[in-house]
């Protein structure tokens, strides 16, 4: 297992985790004071390609409030979490292994979690080298 720490936009300090064996590898971010993952990916080698089989950033988390008057009451505070850039950090991870691994590229399919989220997400992936071809996904190595 492969860790190492960054910091986001707003302080938010994370780890990063990679976990890999011979055919796949699992990405994890997660708070660095601890709790569950906020972001993951999971990919696996298939016919010398890197398969984005799954990337998912969380909306959002709760923590407790900073201020001593809202810690006292129990208060929570939200935290947005999309467009930190956890999901870019991810997906540049994902390239790098299929470089390191000597493989042709990424490959994916292309699942936006609502329609709405189609244009954004498409955005993404052309902002990361990817090219969308219906509802394919592909990133070529050296490219």
């Amino acid at each position: 297992m492969v860790e190492h720490p960054l910091t986001f936009a707003g302080g938010l300090a994370v780890r990063v985790t990679c976990a890999r064996d011979a055919d796949s590898t699992l990405w994890r971010v997660y708070p660095a004071a601890g709790g569950p993952p906020l972001a993951k990916a999971n990919t696996a080698v298939r016919d010398g390609w890197l398969r984005l089989n799954d990337i998912h950033v969380t909306p959002e988390v709760t923590r407790p409030n900073r201020s001593w008057w809202a810690r006292v009451r129990g208060l929570q505070e939200t935290i947005p979490v999309r467009g930190l850039g956890l999901g870019g950090t991810l997906l540049t991870e994902v390239q790098r292994e299929a470089v390191r691994r000597g493989l042709q590229g990424v490959t994916g399919t292309f699942t936006p979690e609502s329609p709405s989220a189609s244009v954004p997400l498409a955005r993404f992936y052309a902002r990361h080298g990817f090219t969308l071809t219906g509802q394919d996904l592909r990133w070529v190595a050296g490219d």
